[in-house]
């Protein structure tokens, strides 16, 4: 989304509602995520998305940054552990 006078307001995101921010997920935390954005981990080798309850996952967890939780990640689709990272995604509007 774009203001008026090209200033990016949120970044870029794709059809699916993903947003495109490389290495910005695995730098943020719980605290850092908003209201309208939702938590979702991508497998390395089979490309399957999944999304997660990130509440249940604070409360789990606590204060703790994403990136240290990307090695407990393990795919519903192939099983994969290795190499699957967070997504960050913005809620479907109603």
């Amino acid at each position: 989304m774009r203001h008026a006078r090209s200033i990016v307001l949120i970044p870029e995101s794709s059809d699916d509602g993903r947003i495109e921010n490389g290495e910005g997920a695995p730098q943020a935390d719980f605290q850092s995520l908003r209201q309208w954005q939702r938590l979702g981990g991508l497998c390395c080798r089979c490309a399957h998305e999944g999304w997660l309850d990130r509440y249940d996952l604070e409360r789990r967890y606590g204060a703790v940054q994403l990136i240290r939780l990307q090695p407990l990640l393990r795919c519903t689709r192939c099983q994969s552990k290795g190499g699957n990272r967070f997504i960050i995604g913005a809620m479907a509007r109603d």
